[in-house]
């Protein structure tokens, strides 16, 4: 009898030993976020001739874990009972500085109307359901359009000539994912090609005096 309780003991001890290796083998670390970056961007759309203002938001995230572990961003207006998704799908994600950014450009409201001023949450959720949540708020500012103010572009045999007001250059593919961006701001030479399977183009410029984006597009490229 002794020896059979010896040996449930033993066998306890490594049952724990075993339960808490795996436990530790499983463990998730929470997501960090570093930064927050949001930005007002006034938008013309130049298929259907109307402006709208879209509002775009990156967040550097840190996960021990590893940046795959990210699945989803959900920004919210507890006021105005507003809330926006962002996941792999629909984010752009980029490494600067090794720093990693995760965020998009194209949140709107669903009537393309002006952002309610007030505080925004911000949360992160990795694959576990851990998450991290920060704020920005936004305050009064400027929902008229200058026309004048946008870039513009013109497309001939695939051919990109732009304006010299233009700081960026953003181009997607076919299904509208980002493919890459490239900086034109000061270039005396305005013309640029469509790059790799992008066909879709959208310019961007930084108005430093009013603290907004302007932005214009899409522009297609010709079927190849």
């Amino acid at each position: 009898m002794q020896k059979n309780t010896k040996t449930n003991k033993i066998i306890s001890y490594f049952t724990i030993l075993i339960l808490t290796i795996f436990l530790l083998s499983c463990s998730e670390n929470a997501p960090e976020i570093n930064q927050i970056f949001w930005q007002i961007t006034k938008f013309h759309d130049v298929e259907n001739n109307v402006f709208y203002d879209r509002l775009s938001v990156f967040l550097d995230v840190f996960d021990e874990d590893g940046v795959e572990d990210i699945k989803t961003i959900y920004i919210i207006n507890d006021r105005e009972e507003l809330f926006w998704k962002i996941n792999e799908e629909t984010w752009v994600f980029r490494t600067i500085n090794n720093e990693n950014w995760f965020g998009s450009n194209n949140i709107t409201m669903h009537d393309f109307s002006g952002f309610p001023f007030g505080q925004y949450r911000v949360i992160v959720i990795d694959d576990v359901g851990e998450r991290a949540e920060t704020t920005f708020t936004i305050s009064s500012y400027d929902r008229s359009f200058n026309l004048s103010a946008f870039p513009s572009a013109v497309i001939e045999n695939n051919a990109i000539s732009f304006s010299g007001n233009t700081d960026a250059l953003w181009f997607y593919n076919q299904d509208m994912r980002f493919m890459s961006e490239v900086n034109v701001g000061g270039r005396d030479n305005r013309t640029a090609a469509f790059p790799g399977n992008a066909n879709t183009l959208f310019l961007y410029r930084y108005d430093r005096v009013s603290g907004y984006g302007l932005m214009t597009g899409p522009f297609r490229a010709d079927p190849r």
